[in-house]
């Protein structure tokens, strides 16, 4: 009776249009041998160069961490779904992939793979050569790779490269050591790449005219570009001093830095994304956005201290009932602890009439650090009735508004102050009145995750 391999059987299905199996191949750089047959653990390849070759559709490659190869030639992906894995804690435990610094190491041409755990390392000087080369085709993972060129002399070549219309490409938790560029969206003249996401990345930027992320499109076009949560680090991957400190002041003149897109770059977003920098600037100086780009930067910041990330979108309330106007001239309303606030509105609402007593009302910030700070300027409140609302539009100099009776209030400051820790007070002029109450609202954003008020 005759035998076949798993190899064989599937040949005999893709010729025949029938539906792959998806079959396990293993790659064991230290025990195995390429005269297995690569389906089992006990019988494993001994390259990822063998198993490239008997994979078909569907399948998947299983590394064992800590092997290696060297190869003289490019590898390459031609058959769709397929996944190449190698478990490992971290990917410079995982298997490593090293060639020359002219070759691509690996390219995948096809549809809908996945890598992940793999360090891909260039040998000797590089020069338009990636460790990922990413062709035009969509849906490709790469995921907790490390490129590592740390140990070229004059580095010259990308990371990952995401050539023109690669659409839906996903690179997350990857690492990158001294590429030019770590990630670079190359797109050719009147071709398309869309929705491409990196995520949770750590890239180091140390040479001169380097970037994290490069997408030089001119005539061809990117859309949809993410970078989120990436960390950014203006030092060289062995974690020396940077060989060219960034530069970038007005976020159109970096020569090198954390990211770089051209104009032809429509709809990015840059969000939470860290940067390790001495530079003293902000994160949407430190980058180069061409003009003609459209796109967003959110909560992205630079810095040599640890990340405080916080929601652009977080908004809250708080409110304080019963103030007594009668009580004295300065009365302790709110408290700002643990970080500063943007202050996006503030009113007081009467809610018991105020005597015709002359006086006069204004909030002021009493800092933990520093003196007295107005918030608005003085208002007059005499006789103001029960349902009267009076409100701050965010000037310092500006006294509270008194809303007309029954309106709505515009919604919160025209220009919301910055208010750091300590007390907000209501203070009031001439005398105080004899009668009178009122209960303040308060809505504000943290610019730190532990900042409150109450």
């Amino acid at each position: 009776m005759a035998s076949f391999s798993q190899g064989t059987i599937r040949a005999q299905e893709q010729r025949h249009g029938a539906r792959a199996t998806g079959d396990t191949w293993y790659v064991d750089s230290a025990t195995g041998s390429d005269g297995n047959n690569g389906e089992s653990k006990r019988h494993p390849f001994k390259t990822l160069t063998r198993a490239l070759v008997k994979a078909l559709a569907g399948d998947r490659i299983v590394l064992v961490p800590g092997g290696s190869e060297t190869i003289t030639t490019g590898l390459e992906v031609t058959v769709e779904d397929l996944e190449i894995i190698c478990e490992c804690a971290h990917p410079e435990s995982g298997f490593t992939l090293e060639g020359a610094g002219t070759l691509d190491l690996l390219t995948l041409s096809a549809a809908d793979c996945r890598v992940s755990g793999l360090q891909l390392s260039h040998t000797g000087a590089t020069s338009d050569a990636a460790g990922i080369l990413v062709g035009a085709a969509a849906h490709r993972s790469v995921i907790e790779c490390r490129y590592n060129a740390t140990a070229v002399t004059t580095p010259a070549g990308f990371g990952i490269e995401v050539t023109s219309g690669a659409d839906d490409v996903k690179i997350s938790q990857c690492e990158i050591l001294d590429a030019l560029y770590g990630v670079y969206q190359k797109e050719a003249a009147a071709a398309e790449s869309d929705r491409l996401e990196i995520v949770d990345c750590l890239i180091h930027v140390g040479l001169s005219t380097a970037f994290g992320v490069y997408v030089p499109v001119a005539t061809g076009k990117s859309q949809g570009l993410r970078v989120l949560r990436c960390h950014f680090v203006e030092a060289n991957g062995d974690g020396s001093a940077a060989t060219a400190a960034w530069d970038g002041t007005n976020g159109a003149n970096a020569s090198q830095g954390p990211i770089k897109i051209g104009a032809a770059c429509d709809q990015y977003l840059f969000a939470e994304c860290y940067a390790s920098t001495a530079l003293s600037t902000s994160f949407a100086n430190a980058i180069y956005v061409t003009s003609g780009a459209a796109g967003g930067i959110v909560q992205c910041v630079t810095g040599a201290s640890s990340i405080d990330i916080v929601d652009a979108w977080d908004r809250r309330a708080v409110s304080a009932a019963a103030i007594a106007l009668t009580a004295g001239t300065v009365l302790d309303v709110f408290t700002v602890a643990n970080g500063p606030i943007e202050l996006l509105a503030l009113v007081m609402h009467v809610t018991a009439a105020v005597s015709a007593d002359a006086c006069t009302a204004k909030w002021v910030l009493d800092p933990t650090v520093g003196i007295d700070t107005d918030i608005s300027g003085a208002v007059d409140i005499v006789s103001a009735a029960a349902g009267d609302v009076f409100y701050v539009t965010g000037a310092s100099a500006a006294a509270m508004v008194k809303a007309a009776t029954g309106t709505a209030i515009p919604l919160g400051c025209t220009t919301p102050p910055i208010v750091m820790p300590g007390g907000i007070d209501l203070t009031l002029g001439n005398s105080n009145p004899t009668t009178g109450a009122a209960t303040a609202y308060l809505v504000y954003r943290p610019l730190s995750s532990t900042a409150t008020v109450t």
